[in-house]
């Protein structure tokens, strides 16, 4: 694993945003809750699985009790207990 200084971060995200990746937003509140930004799409829904189209990555949220807790445009808040979280290109 690659740990990126400070500087190097910026670099990264940077580089990403120049070769056209788009990136999604993740904050993970202890968990409990999850708030994604950069939603295109509820690829599936149920509740021990949630999928999210996020343009170029995919995400997967696996569970206990998992529900849409509020959805805007491109933003969307889950609640729940979270098992894992998995990304796919």
């Amino acid at each position: 694993m690659k740990i990126l200084k400070k500087n190097q971060l910026k670099d990264y995200t940077d580089n990403n945003i120049i070769s056209g990746i788009s990136l999604p937003h993740i904050e993970i509140e202890k968990n409990s809750c999850v708030t994604v930004e950069g939603v295109k799409s509820i690829l599936e829904y149920d509740e021990g699985t949630v999928r999210i189209d996020c343009g170029d990555i995919e995400l997967k949220f696996t569970g206990d009790r998992l529900e849409i807790y509020s959805m805007q445009s491109d933003r969307i808040d889950i609640c729940g207990n979270f098992l894992s979280v998995e990304f796919f290109t």
